[in-house]
């Protein structure tokens, strides 16, 4: 076989915060850095 690979769309996944943190892909945080958003400008 030859050629590029073309990689599909990528998968959007949503978890609940207890599934993300059991999983890894959340760390645990302290309340006040919880409450904190990053602010775009």
């Amino acid at each position: 076989k030859k050629g590029a690979i073309i990689m599909r769309y990528p998968v959007t996944k949503k978890y609940c915060v207890s599934c993300a943190i059991y999983l890894g892909i959340v760390k645990v945080r302290a309340k006040e850095e919880r409450k904190k958003k990053p602010v775009a400008i």
